[in-house]
């Protein structure tokens, strides 16, 4: 597994347990499967669940240190003794040996090896009154990112990730589960899972999956959806499900929202044109986020409220992860931030600003401006792990045009790097702002749009920790091509706090700074001497300029560019 160094014994090697977490969400329809344990003896998934049994699997790997201090705690042996087969018959229990690289001997101990191929904490075999299934596909079904990793699935195949607790915990899970209690009893399965990360500008088109709870055969309902508490569609769903068996409907409901979160309640009623005996399990809720309309234009993000999704913003995410407000900035004491150090492979984040009119800036020039931080991972197989990050807009209700595609890589300053340093093996955070880089992002193919949706896209790779501050969109007025020439670039503009002014040196060349108001005074003034050739920035305040035009010169060896700044209080 990932993050894992082999280089020592084992007793050393295997005492940590890898921590991600892109496995499957709760609420996802278990993953069939039919698999022999090491006595030979077949087991099907379906067919154990079908006798309104609860199934657990321990997914753990001979190695993991963690993976047997849980399995040699008896904790599941005693769910197994007394509610599985030999006690009350309820549930099932299965030891799956998830590593691919694993032999099935390795199972039987005894404790050794240094290598996946090889190593075992000891042995898994004797004592344990469970099946034991060597089998890394199931593994894969499921997922897996971290060993141990227990699941509940619950007879209507509803799985969970129910954790490494006690007897008792393990059975009280249970509770979370449907059962088969009466003969009418239709039922609706969380729908969050199959109507993920819902966005639009308008509607949304909405899934469910219906389930037969009761021991009549049952082929017909009525699914309504309710929004604000009032029906606005209805799904007449005709079928043949047994007890336990379920039926997945897409795309059943076109809803209409509002700006901001709607939550959509899908309600089922009426099995077989009679009445449902148990109604608990009736009903489930969704959400979708609706954009709001544009009512913002230019727009400067600094982070510094510590509102990691900031007010009007939305955000969408994988698991129980999402963007964090960091305790680091580019030059400043906050940032967003995604751990994708501790973060699973696959994992995707969305971070999405309030939907934007540029048609007021037609004529001008407009680039989407922000702060990056990033490292690779720097341990045993680094280059593996690829953290990636995407910018995307849309006119809204569109398709998705990527404008920026970076991905980590050992060489910051190889072509489209997201990384800003050397690999680091540690958790990364920038310390200076010499390990931040700024992006720029034209817009100006867009500048008839009056509702632009941007969007920053993030997928972990397990690599290392990303960093983004300072996004704004920079509506410079009358860029001149001298100020092109020397990459200038100013944000935010319009500014109430301060503003960065980035800027190119060519060779060794003096560089200083005028600010004049509307009378042609002087109001800030910077001698920075002779710089070196590359990319240099400075901040200008706004604490002591009132609100208004100004005008900024800035010289660069024998060459001055001039440029309008803009500051409201």
């Amino acid at each position: 597994m990932k993050k894992l160094l082999l280089s020592c014994l084992f007793a050393f090697l295997f005492s940590g347990m890898q921590i991600a977490n892109a496995q499957l969400a709760s609420g996802t329809y278990a993953p069939d499967f039919t698999a022999t344990d090491i006595n030979g003896n077949s087991w099907h998934l379906y067919d154990i669940l079908a006798q309104g049994k609860t199934v657990y699997l321990d997914i753990s790997a001979t190695w993991c240190s963690p993976c047997w201090s849980y399995h040699t705690s008896g904790k599941l042996e005693g769910l197994y003794n007394q509610y599985g087969p030999p006690g009350t018959n309820e549930v099932m229990v299965f030891f799956i040996e998830g590593e691919s690289q694993n032999t099935t001997a390795q199972l039987y101990g005894p404790a050794g090896g240094s290598t996946y191929a090889d190593a075992t904490q000891g042995d898994w075999v004797t004592g344990t009154p469970y099946p034991i299934i060597d089998n890394s596909t199931i593994a894969n079904n499921y997922q897996i990112s971290y060993f141990p990793t227990i699941y509940m699935i619950c007879p209507d195949r509803w799985v969970t990730e129910i954790g490494t607790l006690t007897t008792a915990q393990l059975y009280a899970g249970r509770n979370n589960c449907s059962f088969q209690t009466a003969n009418l009893d239709a039922g609706i399965f969380d729908p969050s899972v199959i109507n993920n990360n819902l966005s639009t500008c308008d509607n949304v088109d909405l899934s469910f999956r219906i389930a037969n709870y009761g021991t009549t055969p049952l082929t017909s309902a009525t699914v309504d959806f309710l929004l604000g508490g009032n029906v606005v569609d209805t799904y007449n769903w005709t079928g043949n499900l047994g007890t336990y068996e379920s039926d997945q409907v897409n795309n059943a409901a076109t809803i209409t929202g509002s700006g901001g979160n709607n939550n959509v309640t899908i309600r089922v009623s009426n099995p077989n044109a009679g009445t449902d005996q148990v109604t608990s399990n009736d009903s489930k809720q969704v959400s979708f986020y609706v954009y709001s309309s544009p009512g913002f234009n230019a727009f400067s993000e600094d982070f510094e409220s510590g509102n990691a999704i900031p007010a009007g913003w939305h955000s969408t995410h994988t698991g129980s992860d999402d963007w964090v407000s960091a305790g680091v900035g580019y030059n400043s004491a906050t940032s967003d931030m995604l751990s994708f150090y501790s973060i699973g492979d696959g994992s995707v984040f969305t971070l999405i600003p309030t939907e934007t009119n540029l048609s007021q800036y037609n004529g001008s020039s407009v680039a989407l401006e922000f702060d990056v931080a990033h490292a690779m991972y720097g341990g045993n197989g680094g280059t593996n792990y690829i953290d990636r990050l995407k910018v995307m807009v849309q006119e809204c209700g569109g398709n998705w045009t990527t404008l920026y595609n970076k991905s980590g890589k050992a060489d910051p300053s190889a072509a489209n790097s997201l990384s800003t340093v050397a690999p680091v093996t540690n958790a990364f955070e920038p310390s200076s702002a010499n390990e931040w880089r700024h992006e720029s992002i034209s817009l100006n193919n867009y500048l008839s749009s009056q509702s632009l949706i941007i969007k920053f896209e993030a997928t972990s790779g397990y690599g290392n920790n990303l960093y983004i501050d300072n996004i704004n969109i920079n509506t410079a007025v009358g860029i001149s091509e001298e100020a092109a020439a020397v990459g200038l670039s100013i944000y935010p503009n319009p500014f109430s706090n301060s503003t960065n002014v980035y800027y190119n040196v060519e060779g060794m060349q003096d560089v200083n700074v005028r600010v004049y108001n509307i009378t042609g005074q002087e109001v800030y003034t910077n001698d920075f001497g002779l710089q070196t050739a590359g990319q240099h920035n400075f901040q200008i305040s706004a604490d002591h300029l009132a609100a208004g035009i100004y005008v900024m010169n800035l010289t660069i060896g024998n060459k001055t560019v001039s440029h309008k700044l803009s500051v409201t209080k």
